[in-house]
């Protein structure tokens, strides 16, 4: 198969939802995109690409099953069985163990050894968001898709204007009530999650939380000194807003934002307030233009409410009957819907809905609203709209960040299914990729458990996406010597999705993450961002060259210097061959050098 942009072989990976521990879904009707999570366009294509998809569709529905029986049984229910993938290769626990102590907080943060040289202001024109436009259509018919006939969804309710003012009093009234601070039962977290799940067991969350709540009451003591000493601290609720950008602060947000805070932080860092402030009234006129809205997208925000985190009992209450929404529920589909009207470029697309019903948990949903328009423009821009190629890009960066950080992790990943290396990595994005690229769409919602994904958005909106590369870096080193004990592909794609849901404790996880010994954060923004356009020119010239071609050209005729273009010299060269020809990147320079050298030495042998 030919790397083809539209390639429709690979509907296979799913936005995760959080009850299904595998990234695999299998499609039936290939035009909804937003049931699926990206098609990896050139991702190496076989029979036993086939074969490979089935069998991990196979352990989907097992793990689901598992899933589901303990649901069935409660949360105090015996653990059903001991995962292989709870131990690391050499046999010593995983990061599911609480630390003895959480992260060295005892000591001062102004005499930790850390020399971070990377804290930026974020980057971007938050002002060019795209208004109502001619493609914006919120006409009341909606331009049905006839496609969707056959499924017969709960409709989406007429609702009066009293009714939509009610359900967002309502709404704020649930948030204004959540108590962050503690957990909401025996058997629920602090945010009204299961604490256990088919990866950790209620026993191993307690033990953990029994260690991190007392980190987590001193970092708070921390905050509230360092508030009242920038002169920002308020007795009577969460701070809206925060001091300066700096060193200090962000060693604060990497060892968390108190949780009460968070949705006030989130905002401020991300500059959420510049949103509202350029457009006052935006969100409101948007929910009260699609009260009556019925197109193909609010089908598929239709489908998808019910699914959103179904175990948390903000969005689905303890005894509610099937299709009783809660208020956070309702919240959900005005802020969906209203972002599918506003970004038509987007649209609906699956994955959305967990990061906005993230959202809705910490913030209003106005305010919900504009933090998934700043996500999908600035953080993470192209990710989610209709042709998926911020997803392609963004897993190519991560491709040549492994192989440049990581090259014996590379030497298993970089293959395709017939486990033969090959050079343009860009263009036929590795199977791995399969699994990576949900991590992105989702924000690790579903990959990490909550309040490890809940750290990592601590540093992602202070820092960019930058964050998430290195996090998906760190998952992967974290997995290695559990790869590297076993043969077989599809195992390694198992790791790769399990193990992460273990990683419980986020204080060592986020550690890891930002240590520049042998860790990842060396990785700048500006690296990101320059990885990005390079990745993107070559992908653009490989679908020029196919685009010139009679037959559609082929990777190979492209990489073999059949090129139309004589005088283009990197379309005669590979992905890598043309990446080596980068000037060295800021954070990469000399990176792992020994590794590397070492990588090569066993490859001669």
């Amino acid at each position: 198969m030919s790397p083809d942009i539209d390639s429709e072989s690979l509907n296979a990976v799913h936005s995760p939802r959080l009850k299904m521990p595998v990234a695999f879904e299998a499609l039936t009707d290939k035009s909804m995109r937003s049931v699926s999570c990206p098609r990896l366009h050139g991702v190496q294509s076989s029979p036993a690409l086939d074969e490979a998809v089935e069998q991990v569709q196979k352990a989907a529905q097992e793990a689901f099953e598992d899933t589901e029986k303990i649901d069935d049984e409660g949360a105090n229910a015996p653990f059903p069985h001991e995962d292989s993938d709870s131990q690391h290769g050499d046999g010593q626990s995983s990061i599911v163990t609480a630390p003895e102590r959480p992260e060295g907080d005892d000591d001062e943060d102004d005499d930790e050894n850390e020399n971070y040289n990377d804290c930026q202001q974020p980057n971007g024109n938050v002002d060019g968001i795209q208004g109502l436009g001619d493609n914006a259509n919120v006409d009341s018919n909606g331009g049905r898709d006839e496609s969707l006939d056959g499924v017969s969804p709960r409709p989406t309710p007429v609702r009066t204007m009293s009714d939509y003012r009610e359900s967002r009093t309502s709404a704020q009234a649930v948030r204004s009530s959540m108590d962050l601070q503690r957990p909401q039962s025996s058997s629920r977290d602090r945010y009204g999650f299961k604490k256990q799940s088919a990866f950790v067991t209620q026993e191993q969350y307690d033990a953990w939380w029994a260690k991190y709540e007392p980190y987590v009451r001193r970092r708070k003591r921390k905050w509230v000194k360092l508030m009242k000493d920038s002169g920002l601290y308020t007795e009577d609720g969460a701070p809206v807003r925060f001091p300066p950008k700096s060193e200090k602060l962000k060693r604060y947000v990497r060892k968390g934002i108190p949780a009460e805070w968070r949705g006030n932080a989130w905002f401020w860092f991300a500059r959420g307030h510049e949103k509202i402030a350029a457009h006052p009234n935006m969100y409101d006129k948007l929910c009260k233009q699609t009260l009556t809205l019925r197109n193909n997208d609010t089908e598929l925000i239709e489908r998808d409410l019910q699914r959103t985190f179904p175990d948390n009992l903000y969005f689905r209450a303890e005894g509610a009957s099937a299709g009783e929404e809660t208020p956070l529920i309702q919240a959900l589909r005005r802020v969906l819907t209203a972002f599918s009207v506003y970004m038509p470029k987007i649209g609906y697309c699956q994955s959305l809905n967990f990061l906005a019903g993230m959202l809705l948990l910490f913030m209003d949903e106005e305010r919900a609203f504009w933090m998934l328009v700043i996500i999908t423009q600035r953080y993470l821009p192209g990710v989610h709209e209709v042709n998926l190629e911020g997803v392609n890009i963004d897993q190519g960066v991560l491709m040549l960040c492994i192989r440049q950080s990581q090259p014996e992790l590379w030497d298993r990943l970089g293959v395709n299914f017939e486990g033969q290396h090959y050079d343009n990595i860009l263009t036929k994005l590795p199977p791995v990729t399969l699994c990576t690229a949900s991590w992105f769409m989702s924000g690790f919602i579903g990959v990490l458990p909550v309040e490890t994904v809940l750290r990592v958005w601590d540093s992602f909106f202070f820092e960019e996406s930058k964050i998430f590369f290195r996090v998906a870096l760190t998952i992967l080193k974290l997995s290695e010597p559990k790869i590297a004990s076993i043969q077989d592909q599809m195992e390694v794609f198992q790791v790769i999705q399990n193990l992460p849901k273990q990683f419980i404790d986020a204080g060592e996880l986020m550690e890891q993450c930002f240590k520049r010994r042998n860790g990842f954060g060396h990785i700048s923004q500006p690296d990101i961002i320059r990885l990005r356009e390079f990745v993107a020119d070559r992908r653009r010239r490989m679908l020029a060259y196919s685009a010139q071609e009679p037959n559609g050209g082929s990777s190979a005729s492209m990489y073999n210097g059949n090129a139309s273009d004589s005088n283009d010299k990197t379309t005669t060269t590979t992905d890598l061959e043309e990446f080596q020809k980068l000037k060295p990147l800021k954070g990469m320079k000399g990176l792992h050098l020994a590794r590397r050298m070492k990588s090569l030495r066993a490859r001669e042998r």
